[in-house]
């Protein structure tokens, strides 16, 4: 993609500046665990494809869209930079984390909320499938259970469906906590965790039917695996230990080769085979143009046309490039035809729909409509609407160019100070907000997931969470205090 390249540079040298500016304020900040690090991840990957003779797509950078979208994402280490200069000069290694009386007990409830949640989301989709079990299991039907569940949800248990959908949403929580207790537990106190492992185990592997079986998906699958490692190695980060011992231990060792084979398997898997029947058999380079407006570059056709399998793992590789080109397809409409603003209407629909029925407004179908909204512009071409954008784009609907920019700069403040907050011995909160946050920052190159109810509903308990856990610590530090003082 034309200009591709230069955008990846300018990129880079932000984050080495930026990164070494946060880095002399703080001290000793890690340059790998940095917000910042997390936020560029995805979006150097992207365009480190889009360099390559890999694809064909329809967009170009213009010195309009690249200037944006250097801008905007440079916004995020400058309100990094500010919350560093705002700490303690000199960032302490953590030696604790704190947490309140009976928080495992609060992990394992919620868990066993998200757990009865998802059994009766598999419930409500299996009355309102309209197919057998037995079909929903043959691979063949993949196709037939995506579009079941896009078209229909609705309620088929009652008033339980709304219940159930934000118990279930908020059983991510309940595993963040989780994996930060096992984190940062020792040996004698991991013991007593057990039965709640059992529980968050129990949780994932429904969360996995749900999520393949009757919704079609793999995307949750996804983001409670990468949560569960995050918040497990933020744990163990902050309490001083190594993440993983493997060196000298052959059971280490094995575990982690067998993962790497399964995990690899399971990849190649989802990108070839299981797309393809949920597809529903169409060609690989149809799909890339349909969905990505892309076309396979001839550097490559030769190995798409001649394996179906390439072709699907290519066009699958293709989710990590093409939301930077839907970012400057947006960027680039005339001002008449760009979206919004919307005022947090879509990338906030559950703030959203609590402020309109403050002010008597509310409309079931109001998101909807705004979701029909921004992906106006692609429907009106007759490309693929729903495709991944990247968060720039949703905030750019919503707050407009200078608000998406303003955010992003509010976005890095906040994060930085909950990472600074990690080094310092952090709450459970800390660490549950934040690792919601690095998520949202390792996909901001690929898509937002503020509109995901499995994420927004979690985002805003940990909120409430975080309040919670800040408040009583500063409580008991002050009785604490007061002890030593008589």
């Amino acid at each position: 993609m034309k200009g591709s390249t230069l955008i990846l540079f300018i990129l880079l040298m932000q984050l080495i500046l930026t990164s070494t500016i946060i880095r002399i304020a703080s001290g000793n900040l890690n340059f790998w665990r940095q917000p910042t690090t997390w936020l560029y991840s995805t979006w150097v990957i992207g365009l480190i494809l889009l360099s390559l003779p890999i694809y064909k797509f329809q967009e170009e950078f213009t010195i309009w869209s690249g200037s944006y979208i250097c801008i905007a994402l440079f916004a995020f280490p400058v309100g990094a930079i500010a919350a560093t200069f705002l700490s303690p000069r000199k960032i302490k290694p953590a030696l604790s984390v704190y947490k309140p009386t009976n928080t495992e007990r609060l992990a394992f409830w919620i868990l066993v909320g998200g757990i009865i949640g998802g059994l009766l989301n598999i419930l409500n989709a299996y009355l309102g499938g309209g197919i057998s079990m037995a079909d929903r299991l043959d691979p063949q039907n993949a196709a037939l259970v995506r579009a079941l569940h896009m078209e229909g949800e609705e309620s088929h248990i009652g008033p339980l469906f709304g219940p159930a959908n934000a118990a279930y949403s908020i059983g991510g929580i309940g595993l963040i906590i989780h994996f930060i207790m096992k984190g940062s537990s020792s040996k004698q106190e991991d013991k007593t965790n057990k039965f709640s492992s059992m529980t968050a185990i129990l949780f994932i592997v429904i969360s996995g039917i749900y999520s393949v079986v009757f919704a079609g998906g793999r995307m949750t699958i996804v983001l409670y695996t990468i949560l569960s490692l995050i918040a497990y190695s933020s744990a163990k980060r902050a309490t001083g230990q190594k993440t993983f011992k493997i060196k000298s231990n052959p059971v280490a060792q094995l575990v982690v080769f067998i993962g790497i084979i399964i995990t690899g398997t399971m990849i190649w898997f989802s990108s070839t085979t299981f797309l393809e029947k949920r597809t529903a058999n169409a060609e690989p380079e149809t799909l890339l143009y349909r969905t990505h407006r892309a076309k396979f570059a001839p550097e490559i056709q030769q190995f798409t046309t001649a394996s179906k399998s390439v072709g699907y793992a290519i066009f699958s590789l293709s989710y990590a490039s093409h939301p930077i080109p839907t970012l400057v397809f947006y960027s680039d409409l005339p001002g008449s035809r760009l979206p919004g603003p919307l005022w947090g209407q879509y990338s906030f629909p559950f703030l959203a729909r609590y402020i309109t029925r403050a002010f008597g407004t509310y409309d079931p179908n109001d998101w909807a409509e705004s979701r029909a909204t921004v992906f106006g512009p692609l429907q009106d071409i007759n490309f693929g609407t729903n495709v991944w954008a990247t968060l720039v784009r949703d905030l750019l609907v919503d707050f407009g160019f200078l608000g998406s920019i303003i955010f992003m700069m509010g976005l890095g403040f906040i994060t930085q100070k909950l990472y600074i907050s990690e080094t310092q011995n952090p709450t459970v909160g800390d660490l549950t907000l934040l690792a919601l946050m690095r998520l949202l920052l390792l996909f901001s190159g690929l898509n937002s997931l503020l509109y995901m109810s499995q994420y927004y509903y979690a985002l805003h308990f940990a909120v409430v969470y975080w309040f919670f856990t800040n408040r009583k610590k500063k409580a008991t530090n002050s009785v604490n205090q007061l002890g030593l003082e008589r």
